[in-house]
């Protein structure tokens, strides 16, 4: 349960972060994305993991690639923080809603 709490919570700060300028820092993508990769570990399926794995791997690079380029390319951007975060968020009310459902209906089947 734990963990779905906390995948909610990286994707409301990013949502968050979507939309105050002074967020969207590479430094705060780079944190963010360590974080979400580190939750990946600690899932119960393989489709989250894969999915947290990918997303905060995505945000650990666009962040390095930011905080280290000298490009004229920026992927610390509003956007960034705001798809990554609302794809955060419904992965963490997957987690926190319907998991336990899921959960709750196989332990009746092992008890018939």
């Amino acid at each position: 349960m734990w963990h779905g709490s906390i995948i909610l919570g990286i994707g409301i700060w990013l949502i968050f972060g979507g939309f105050i300028s002074s967020l969207q820092h590479p430094v705060n993508m780079v944190v963010t994305g360590f974080f979400t990769a580190i939750c990946c570990f600690s899932s119960s399926r393989i489709f989250q993991a894969s999915v947290l794995g990918i997303l905060g791997l995505w945000l650990f690079i666009s962040g390095i690639h930011d905080w280290m380029s000298v490009s004229t390319r920026i992927m610390v951007g509003s956007t960034n923080f705001l798809i990554v975060g609302l794809l955060l968020v419904c992965l963490g009310l997957y987690c926190i809603i319907l998991q336990p459902r899921a959960m709750a209906k196989k332990e009746q089947l092992d008890t018939n």
